[in-house]
């Protein structure tokens, strides 16, 4: 069975590390090949290295959707693209039939009525929340649901915010939360100064994360002197401004805080941490840094917002706070930092729910019968 794997970008955040283990649940006899824009980027040596049996194809014409592509000469270099992947896809189904496309994300929207067209089986992984710009998303959404043969969703979040957009497609839907390696090394020998509590946050540095609802909150915890922070991450596609702002305002707070580029060894800043903050300003569909956190065994301060009220249970796994509300999120890191027997209680909590719930095991279990019944499904109707 062939199975062309469509994905927008090559970097190691969450959508991409999640289709590594996705694509680990498909039969060992099915031939997959991935599109990607480029072959260079972390994500390249990472497929290498743990799916080995996956061609990696460059595709120079995939469509990816930009903000770029809002604009008259962005929108003709659209236009070309949707063209060129046209001529490419029916070239490449006519030389040997497509079984399944698997599109990684939303952001690879403009490839299903190519794939509609062309009557090739689509299987689209939605890892967004899309509610911006809202025509646009509409848009993205509501022809998502037409054009795809089944959608796979990574929260109940992201399948309510699509089903806004034509509630009768509902059927087309399945809901499998993401799991993710085990982390957790309880060697904490990294952490520098044990006197202090260390704060973590990991994500892209753009407002929308929270970066700087974060910033606004240490502004107002109580004992400043005995914290010590960590912010990592790099920038969005064009998005290296905010990286700079946030050096900028850092060098201006009295609480000791560190930018650390993005890097891929991540779990060694996770187990050295006391506490992990995600507090997304958007609806984070299913945020893998909650799941890292609590596979670390790390007490998990989230926004309520999106997926992660799904991973927590607030109080016993984890917080969940509001995305607007400073001061309460610096009540309840003033209570973190003073406490450790409660930072260790959510910790402990939390890797026996990662345990259950997210870990490699379960995530495999159940995302291998989903594709076999997708798989099955196919076959019947050739």
């Amino acid at each position: 069975m062939r199975i062309l794997v469509i994905n927008a970008t090559t970097d190691l955040y969450g959508a991409n590390r999640i289709l590594s283990l996705a694509l680990k649940t498909f039969p060992s006899e099915s031939r997959i090949q991935l599109l990607l824009p480029e072959l260079k980027g972390p994500l390249v040596a990472f497929i290498e290295k743990n799916n080995p049996g996956v061609i990696m194809v460059e595709c120079p014409s995939l469509p990816v959707i930009q903000r770029k592509m809002f604009s008259i000469s962005g929108g003709l270099q659209a236009i070309k693209l949707v063209k060129d992947f046209y001529r490419f896809l029916k070239y490449e189904h006519q030389k040997e039939p497509i079984d399944l496309l698997y599109v990684n994300t939303l952001s690879n929207f403009l490839v299903l009525p190519i794939a509609s067209r062309l009557k090739i089986k689509t299987l689209v992984h939605v890892h967004e929340i899309l509610e911006s710009p809202k025509i646009v998303s509409q848009i993205i959404n509501k022809y998502s649901l037409k054009w795809a043969t089944s959608i796979l969703a990574v929260s109940h979040a992201v399948k309510d915010n699509l089903l806004k957009a034509g509630s009768s497609f509902e059927d087309k839907i399945k809901v499998i939360h993401n799991g993710i390696p085990d982390l957790f090394s309880p060697d904490t020998t990294f952490k520098n100064d044990p006197d202090k509590c260390t704060i973590t946050l990991i994500a892209r540095i753009k407002p929308e994360k929270g970066i700087w609802y974060f910033l606004e909150a240490l502004d107002l915890i109580k004992d400043k002197s005995s914290v010590r922070v960590r912010i990592i991450g790099g920038p969005a596609p064009f998005g290296e401004k905010y990286v700079n702002k946030l050096i900028q305002d850092i060098t201006k707070s009295v609480i000791e805080i560190q930018y650390i580029p993005f890097t891929t060894e991540v779990s060694k800043y996770l187990n050295a941490t006391d506490i992990l903050v995600v507090p997304s300003i958007m609806k984070d569909p299913f945020p893998t840094t909650v799941l890292e956190g609590m596979c670390c065994a790390k007490a998990v301060v989230a926004t309520d917002t999106g997926g992660a009220a799904e991973a927590i249970v607030h109080g016993q796994s984890g917080l969940l706070i509001k995305n607007d509300d400073t001061h309460r999120f610096a009540l309840e890191l003033d209570n973190l930092i003073a406490d450790a027997s409660e930072r260790k209680r959510l910790g402990v909590n939390a890797r026996e729910k990662y345990m259950k719930n997210f870990s490699i095991s379960s995530y495999h279990n159940r995302m291998s019968q989903f594709v076999n019944i997708q798989l099955h499904s196919i076959q019947e109707k050739v």
